[in-house]
Formats: structure tokens, C-alpha cells, sequence
């Protein structure tokens, strides 16, 4: 499913630029950076003072971002339209009583991205929603694999109707098809793949897209 950008719906409503980026906790933070750099093809922009690992596969700061922790889904983070949709997705949210925090600016700043907010959705996945994201320091030099781009995050849900209807009716997602996989379980998707949930078990992952030669 697909967040919506202009459109003939609400003016009110949330609007997104695109997936921004999508954060990891890992069990060995130089193994996995390692994998993402030398196995997925992308570059290894810096690991800050905190060990927060940037990754990136074109001009953004970053696409992926690892923590040392457990192996889980840290946080799914989606750039907002304009400046002026935080302001939006505040009052969106509080209206459908969604509870939301704001990130705290030293670490907005240490992430490299501006004015953001987390909110959690029916699942449990930490959702952020930010303004503007740095372009890396140094040119990106791109890999054999050639990736273009972040194309889309997975999240595979155990009932799938209470998180379609909190992505369809509050986040403003425009569900572009539904499809069934050879199970039986239907899942929906966007037209650019920018998110996707699929009724299964509770794993979740990201997808790039790869640049034609």
C-alpha cells in the first residue's frame, strides 16, 4: 500500500515524500555491517559514537540504519511531504487518538534528519515520521549490484484487518491491490512498493531496488 501524496483526498490528512529509511537491532553490529556493505551492495556511510551504523545506496545519509541489540524491527521511518506535514500528523493522530512522542532534537541531529515523531502502530512496529533527511558527505560509489533505491518494508501480521484499517484510515495508505500467496493468505502492497503487509507470522523486512544498466 502506498502513502498518499496530492491527491483528491483531505488536505488534512498525512502526506509522505516517500520510505525514508528502516532501522535494525542486531546481534553483531561488524558482521552485519560488513553483510549490508560487501552482500547487499550498500555503503557504509559511519558507525556515530553511539555504534549507530548508517548505510546508504544513493545521495540519502542513509537507507539503513543498525543497532547493536537483539535481531528485531527497531523502527520504519517515512519522510513526510513538506515541514508543514509534522504539524499535520500531529494533529491527524491525536484526532484518531494515536498516541505519539517527538523525537527529541539531539537525536533528530544525530540522525542526521529534521523535526520527527515516533508513534507505535496496532502491530507493535515503531513508526517515525520526519521532515528532511541530510545528503551523505561523500559521493556514493555504487556497487556491483547497482541498487537505486529503498523500494519497500514488509511486515507480516498475525491479524491482518486491524493493521489494513489503521494504515488505510489513519496513517492515509491507498491500498493498490491484494493479492494471495499459494497459502491462502492475501496481503496488499503499493504500485511503487512502499510498504506491504502480509497475514502471517511476525517477521519483517526491507526490500531495495536495483538500478537497470
Amino acid at each position: 500500500f502506498q502513502p498518499q501524496q496530492l491527491s483528491g483526498r483531505g488536505q488534512d490528512m498525512i502526506r509522505y515524500k516517500k520510505l525514508g529509511y528502516v532501522a535494525f537491532n542486531v546481534s553483531d553490529l561488524d558482521k552485519s555491517i560488513a553483510f549490508y556493505r560487501d552482500m547487499v551492495g550498500l555503503d557504509h556511510v559511519k558507525t556515530n559514537a553511539r555504534g549507530e551504523a548508517f548505510l546508504s545506496c544513493n545521495s540519502d545519509h542513509h537507507n539503513i540504519l543498525l543497532v547493536q541489540g537483539k535481531p528485531s524491527l527497531k523502527r520504519i521511518a517515512f519522510q513526510l511531504e513538506s515541514p508543514e506535514q509534522l504539524a499535520v500528523a500531529e494533529e491527524w493522530l491525536t484526532r484518531h487518538k494515536v498516541r505519539w512522542a517527538p523525537v527529541p532534537q539531539e537525536e533528530s541531529h544525530r540522525l542526521h534528519i529534521g523535526r520527527a515523531l515516533r508513534l507505535v502502530d496496532p502491530i507493535g512496529t515503531t513508526i517515525e515520521l520526519f521532515v528532511g533527511m541530510m545528503s551523505r558527505p561523500q559521493p556514493f560509489l555504487p556497487h556491483p549490484i547497482n541498487l537505486s533505491h529503498l523500494s519497500h518494508a514488509v511486515m507480516r501480521v498475525a491479524d491482518f484487518p486491524e493493521p489494513h484499517k489503521f494504515y488505510s484510515e489513519v496513517m492515509n495508505f491507498r491500498t493498490s491491490d491484494f493479492r494471495h500467496e499459494p497459502t491462502g493468505e492475501p496481503y496488499f502492497r503499493s504500485e511503487e512498493h512502499t510498504s506491504e503487509l502480509q497475514s502471517q507470522s511476525t517477521i519483517s523486512y526491507a526490500v531495495f531496488c536495483l538500478k537497470k544498466k
